[in-house]
């Protein structure tokens, strides 16, 4: 596994070279200037769900979230453009024209098409391997899911100015400004909420949490939880 210094490297000079993997529609299967590429056939430039979701996973990883956001949106463009077309979930898709239906061997309804979808929904609401059940994005345009089921609970989330959150139909969380939260799915105290934010704001979290849990705003400002009105509340100031 890279250090994170060198995963924000390779992939500015790999993933967003336009020369390479970067564009209008990504990601495709081989680099741009491959001599492969303009076969435009299968693993031969094609763009496809699986590629998209794994390095939208690592960028996550790495906290590279602007790269993730940015990747999440152009895939979902692609996808609703063919949808909305012909109602195709396709098997792969053209890398220069973002159409899934101009080769044969692309199937028109294939499963792992749907990852293109999945990515953004993640951008909203994700449940990470490193054990944080995630909520928001900061540069994803503004959307909404309903009826996410995550954990044994239902949840409803609005991207906007700022994030708000639903669970099972109750409030969960209140955010004032678009941001990255990252709740601790341990229940240890010393476990910190992670927030990634572009401007100050305050969090609200709704319902039973340790009270002395802190959070820790884009990895420096460390705030501690003020009780209000029977609600828990971080405010941090602009970074």
């Amino acid at each position: 596994m890279a250090a994170p210094e060198q995963a924000d490297r390779l992939v500015r000079e790999h993933l967003l070279n336009e020369d390479e993997f970067w564009g209008p529609y990504v990601l495709p299967s081989i680099a741009r200037n491959d001599p492969a590429y303009p076969d435009n056939d299968y693993w031969r430039g094609r763009i496809w769900g699986p590629f998209n979701f794994l390095a939208a996973e690592g960028l996550r990883r790495y906290r590279l979230d602007d790269v993730a956001a940015d990747l999440a949106r152009r895939g979902l463009e692609m996808f609703l453009a063919n949808w909305h077309t012909d109602g195709g979930v396709y098997e792969n898709y053209n890398a220069d024209t973002g159409k899934g239906a101009d080769v044969w061997n692309a199937a028109r309804l294939y499963h792992w098409g749907g990852l293109l979808a999945l990515v953004a929904i993640q951008e909203l609401i994700d449940s990470e391997p490193a054990g944080h059940l995630r909520f928001g994005s900061v540069r994803f345009p503004n959307a909404g899911v309903r009826n996410v089921h995550l954990g044994g609970h239902t949840y409803d989330v609005e991207l906007a100015n700022g994030i708000r959150v639903r669970r099972d139909g109750e409030a969960f969380i209140d955010c004032t400004t678009r941001a990255i939260i990252r709740l601790p799915l341990r229940l240890r105290d010393d476990h910190h909420i992670d927030i990634r934010a572009a401007h100050g704001g305050t969090m609200t979290l709704h319902g039973r949490h340790p009270a002395t849990r802190p959070a820790r705003v884009n990895g420096r400002q460390m705030v501690s939880p003020q009780l209000q009105d029977g609600l828990r509340a971080y405010t941090w100031r602009e970074l």
